[in-house]
C-alpha cells in the first residue's frame, strides 16, 4: 500500500466528516463505498493527543523558550541579555496574539502530525500586517522532498485558486485566461496553482529575493505562467515526522500505526450491532411445501420450508448469538487505540487526586520520556524552525542587535516544565551549600567568603529563576556602586575615627583643667 492510499484510509476513520483526499470525487466515492466509521474513539483520541501535546510543549502560560548564543551564557554582556530577552518576549507575544492565531494553526498542524505521522506548515510574513503568518498546508496538496541529510528541504503545493483570488494575490502577473474569466464575470472560476520552495545552489543569506538560499515560486499548472518569484533566508516550513523507519522517507503516526486496531474495532461493532438486531428482530422459518427462494436473514423476514411439524410451524433463526460478548472486545480495542496515542498516562494523571507540584512535573516528564525520539525530531523539524523564522521576522521590527550578537549565531533552547523545576532545584542546592558549608567556614577563616563572587552568584540565581534582565543593574554599574559604597564607608570610618580622637583629646584637656595644681618643692622647703 502506497503512503497516499494509507493516508486516504486513515482519513476515512479519523476524519470521517472531512473531505480530505478528494482530488477525484469518483475515487473518494469508491473509497467510501461500504466503509463507515462506527466509533468515534479514533477521532477523539487524535484530537485529545494533539491538544495535550500542544499544551505540553508550548504552554501559553509559560516562557517555554529562550535564546542563547553559541558561546557560554555567562560571557554575554548586559546589553546582549537585554536584546535576547526582548526578542524572546516579542516572539512569545506574537504566538499569543489572537490576530496571528498561532495556537489554532499549531493545533491543526499537530492534528495531521499525530494522525498521519507528517504535516506541513508555512511560516511567512503577512504583507499587510508585517507580522508572522502560520499557514498549515493540507497534506493531500503537499509534496515534500528531502535533502542529503534526509531532512525536509523542499515543499511543493498544488491547489486551486479562483480568478479573483489570483488577481488579488498576484496583481502584477495576471495570466490572460484569468483576466478573460474576470472580464466575463466568471471570477469564481478555479485554476490550478503550484507553489514550490526549494534550495538554491547559489543562494546568499540576506541577499535579494531572487538570490536567497531558498527559492519561492508560484506558477500556473496550465501553461506554466510565472505568478511570483521570491525567496527565503531559511527553510520556511515546519515538516515534522512523528516516527521514521530507516527504509522510508514519510513519517508514521499513531493514526497509521493503529489502523489495524481501528479496522478490527469497526468490524466488531458492526458484527455486534448485527447480532443485536438479529436478537431483537430475528428472521423466521415457516412451514409450507417447497422452497420459495434462498434463506433471508433480514429482520422479521419469513422463510418457507417443506415440513409438517405443527409444533414448529414457525420458528426464529439467526438469533442464537450473545451480543454482550462483543462489548468486551470493543472496550479492549478502544483501550488499545487510546494507548497508541499515549492517552492512558494523560487520563491517569488527570484522574489522580491532588498531587504536589513537583510530582505533577515528574508525571509530565515521565510522559515526555516515552516520546523522546518524537520530541527530539519535533524540535529539530518543527519547533526550532517555527521559532527561528518567527524571530527573524520579529527582529526586523526591533533595534539592531549588539555587535557581539551580530557576529555570532543564535541558538534556540527549549525549556520543558521539569527543566525549569530542575533550574530552581540547582538554586536551592547552591543556597544550601553556602549556608551549610561556606558560612561556617567563614567563621573560622573569614577569607573563605571572598572565593565567591556574589554579584555573579546572584545574577546566576536570577537567571535560573527567569528574572528579567531589565530589572537588574549591569555588572559595571554594580561595581561602580560597590566602589562608591566602599569609599563612603571608608570616609565614614575615617570621620568616626577622627570624631573618636577628638573626643579623647577633649576629655583629656577637661581632665587636665579639673586636676589640682601640685608644687613639686612643697614639703621640701
Amino acid at each position: 500500500m502506497s503512503h497516499e492510499s494509507l493516508w486516504q484510509e486513515v482519513a476515512t476513520y479519523y476524519l470521517p466528516t472531512s473531505m480530505r483526499w478528494s482530488r477525484d470525487g469518483k475515487n473518494r466515492q469508491s473509497m467510501l463505498r461500504g466503509v463507515k466509521t462506527l466509533d468515534d474513539t479514533p477521532a477523539w483520541a487524535a484530537g485529545r493527543f494533539a491538544a495535550a501535546m500542544l499544551g505540553m510543549i508550548m504552554n501559553p502560560s509559560q516562557k517555554w523558550l529562550e535564546f542563547q548564543m553559541y558561546t557560554d551564557t555567562m560571557d554575554l554582556s548586559y546589553e546582549d541579555k537585554l536584546w535576547l530577552e526582548e526578542l524572546r518576549d516579542k516572539v512569545l507575544h506574537v504566538f499569543q496574539s489572537p490576530e496571528v492565531g498561532f495556537y489554532d494553526s499549531m493545533h491543526e498542524h499537530l492534528l495531521d502530525y499525530v494522525i498521519f505521522g507528517e504535516s506541513v506548515m508555512l511560516i511567512s510574513r503577512d504583507p499587510k500586517t508585517k507580522m508572522p503568518r502560520f499557514t498549515p498546508y493540507p497534506l493531500e496538496q503537499s509534496y515534500v522532498g528531502l535533502g542529503p541529510d534526509r531532512k525536509p528541504d523542499t515543499v511543493f503545493r498544488k491547489y486551486e485558486m479562483t480568478a479573483e483570488a489570483i488577481k488579488e494575490t498576484f496583481p502584477n502577473a495576471i495570466p490572460d485566461k484569468v483576466q478573460r474569466a474576470i472580464e466575463a464575470n466568471n471570477g469564481l472560476t478555479t485554476f490550478t496553482v503550484i507553489h514550490g520552495v526549494f534550495p538554491r545552489s547559489f543562494g546568499i543569506a540576506g541577499g535579494f529575493d531572487h538570490n536567497k538560499p531558498f527559492a519561492s515560486i508560484y506558477y500556473m499548472e496550465d501553461g506554466k505562467h510565472l505568478l511570483k518569484e521570491s525567496g527565503f533566508d531559511n527553510f520556511p516550513f515546519s515538516v515534522p515526522r512523528f516516527m521514521l523507519f530507516a527504509s522510508e522517507e514519510h513519517g508514521q503516526g499513531p493514526g497509521t500505526l493503529s489502523l489495524a486496531n481501528v479496522r478490527t474495532l469497526n468490524s466488531i461493532i458492526k458484527t455486534t450491532l448485527t447480532s443485536d438486531q438479529s436478537k431483537a428482530a430475528p428472521a423466521y422459518l415457516a412451514q409450507r411445501r417447497g422452497w420459495m427462494k434462498p434463506l433471508d436473514f433480514s429482520p422479521r423476514k419469513v422463510n418457507y420450508f417443506d415440513g409438517f411439524d405443527l409444533d414448529k410451524a414457525i420458528m426464529a433463526i439467526g438469533n442464537e448469538g450473545t451480543p454482550s460478548a462483543g462489548k468486551d472486545w470493543v472496550e479492549m480495542y478502544q483501550e488499545q487505540i487510546i494507548r497508541a496515542f499515549y492517552l492512558d498516562r494523560l487520563i491517569a494523571a488527570q484522574k489522580a487526586a491532588e498531587v504536589k507540584e513537583i510530582e505533577a512535573l515528574l508525571n509530565e516528564e515521565e510522559r515526555m520520556r516515552d516520546l523522546i525520539p518524537q520530541l527530539s525530531r519535533l524540535h529539530a523539524e518543527s519547533i526550532s524552525r517555527i521559532v527561528l523564522n518567527t524571530a527573524l521576522i520579529c527582529a526586523e521590527e526591533m533595534p539592531p542587535p549588539p555587535p557581539t550578537i551580530g557576529e555570532n549565531s543564535i541558538k534556540i533552547r527549549y525549556l520543558s516544565p521539569l527543566a525549569r523545576a530542575q533550574k530552581m532545584l540547582e538554586v536551592t542546592n547552591a543556597n544550601r551549600t553556602i549556608q551549610q558549608i561556606v558560612l561556617p567556614l567563614a567563621q573560622v577563616e573569614p577569607s573563605a567568603v571572598q572565593t565567591i563572587d556574589f554579584y555573579k552568584f546572584t545574577n546566576w540565581t536570577l537567571d535560573q529563576a527567569g528574572f528579567p534582565t531589565d530589572t537588574r543593574v549591569s555588572e559595571e554599574e554594580f561595581r561602580q556602586k560597590q566602589a562608591a559604597a566602599q569609599q563612603q564607608q571608608q570616609i565614614a570610618q575615617g570621620l568616626e575615627a577622627a570624631q573618636g580622637a577628638s573626643e579623647i583629646a577633649k576629655n583629656f584637656s577637661q581632665a587636665q583643667a579639673a586636676a589640682p595644681t601640685i608644687n613639686p618643692l612643697e614639703g621640701i622647703l
